[in-house]
């Protein structure tokens, strides 16, 4: 490819592993950092719920936690499956040896945030070869600077961390054993963030553009599913003991969907109205069979309202939602202008991956060839993130795991421009080729 020779002198200077572990070095001394001068405290909404979840199995309570919204319309109520395990669960084992300091999500926090970022190079380097990796690596490390994830205790870092480890093992070999081996982080992951159950989905257009036929791609993601189920499977017995019915992860979609879909949903997280027939029970599972009830019917009802609200999720998922006159008055100038500034930079993120990937589409379709079908993965990882946001609500943290994929699409926009002043004249303007991978 046009970067080879630069790719070359690179290695010359720094091979693989070294560059691996300056990025990661790097990356964490950043997000300590950032965790350590500018922790969000005190500790409010999500990372809450998580911490509260985290110290009650630590203590051996069991899982339990709070959710405010919930306690302002029943009373005070005890959840045992509200919010996906997975994150407390991570939380319990670092509590357990180190006690539950509030400190210790920011740092777990910047450690996992670092580890995405090797992640993101190993995986890179296999898709689209030594330069692209790099260049995404670098890309994403700047980019994760951005979701001060290290800074809050939010479940993404772990969600991604476990995403990426799926998608390295799955493109390692494309072998039988690498697939079995991605399903359980996957099925980790489908515990700490439930858009992953469907994930299967996405492998199988992500194995057959990069190589794989259909039929081979479908058997594949089949395999995935049954381990990642598999995975799963013992907290959804747990959760069968503690209703008596099935939940397979948790109990939060229904009201999820319902803030997206009701008559004064906004396209963001806003604690809707409580319908009467759900502020009557007291049953943490039909709470939720009862609000996906009412919004299913919602949007049964009003598809054009359906579809109307999407290009206001969408203005959500992109940021700019809190970034209005009420945001100003209420956080200040300063604030809000940033805020602004990174949601404008999200827009171009996403309109980047969108052209590289249309392209690499297009340019499939002409020379009916999967070689460079690496540099369409990132468009496909981020329309089945933006496809959950369409439906049930928009916040810019739901991007978050195509962050990694958004930055290999920056990496090959790189190598395509270094192609294109670089490369020999028959070669210039030319995706890097998937390098070659043995799948027995």
């Amino acid at each position: 490819m046009g970067t080879d020779g630069e790719s070359r002198a690179g290695s010359a200077r720094l091979g693989p592993r070294a560059f691996a572990a300056a990025a990661g070095g790097v990356a964490l001394a950043l997000f300590v950092a950032m965790a350590l001068i500018a922790p969000e405290l005190p500790v409010r909404f999500d990372p809450m719920v998580y911490h509260e979840g985290a110290v009650n199995i630590a203590c051996g309570r069991g899982y339990r936690q709070h959710w405010p919204p919930y306690d302002r319309v029943f009373g005070p109520t005890e959840l045992r499956a509200f919010f996906p395990v997975g994150y407390s669960a991570f939380l319990a084992g670092l509590y357990a040896l180190v006690g539950p300091g509030l400190m210790v999500p920011l740092l777990a926090n910047a450690v996992l945030s670092a580890l995405a970022v090797v992640l993101t190079y190993w995986l890179a380097r296999r898709l689209a070869g030594e330069g692209v990796g790099r260049a995404a690596t670098i890309a994403f490390l700047l980019l994760a600077a951005t979701m001060r994830l290290s800074q809050a205790g939010y479940s993404e870092a772990l969600f991604i961390v476990l995403l990426l480890a799926a998608f390295v093992a799955a493109c390692a070999r494309r072998s039988w054993a690498s697939t079995v081996l991605a399903g359980v982080p996957l099925g980790l992951s489908a515990l700490v963030r439930t858009t992953s159950l469907t994930a299967p989905v996405l492998f199988v257009v992500a194995f057959a553009l990069l190589g794989d036929s259909w039929r081979r791609a479908a058997a594949r993601a089949a395999l995935l599913a049954v381990v990642m189920l598999a995975v799963v499977a013992p907290w959804t017995l747990r959760n069968w003991q503690v209703f008596g019915r099935f939940v397979m992860v948790s109990t939060n979609g229904g009201y999820n969907l319902w803030i997206g879909n009701n008559p004064d949903a906004v396209g963001t997280y806003r604690a809707p109205r409580t319908p009467p027939d759900v502020a009557a029970v007291r049953d943490e599972v039909e709470w939720d069979h009862r609000f996906a009830r009412h919004a299913t019917d919602y949007i049964l009802k009003h598809p054009g309202a359906f579809f109307a609200r999407m290009p206001g999720k969408l203005w959500c998922t992109l940021g700019f939602g809190l970034a209005g006159p009420q945001a100003v008055r209420a956080e200040g100038l300063p604030k809000v202008a940033a805020r602004f500034i990174l949601s404008l930079m999200t827009a171009v993120l996403v309109a980047c991956t969108a052209v590289v990937g249309i392209v690499e589409l297009v340019r499939m379709a002409r020379e009916k060839s999967s070689s460079h079908g690496w540099a369409v993965v990132p468009l496909l990882v981020l329309g089945y993130f933006l496809a959950f946001a369409l439906v049930f609500h928009g916040q810019r943290r739901y991007l978050y795991p195509a962050y990694p994929f958004m930055a290999l699409a920056l990496g090959g926009l790189w190598a395509w421009t270094a192609q294109w002043r670089h490369g020999k004249k028959g070669e210039r303007g030319k995706w890097p080729a998937t390098p070659p991978r043995h799948h027995p």
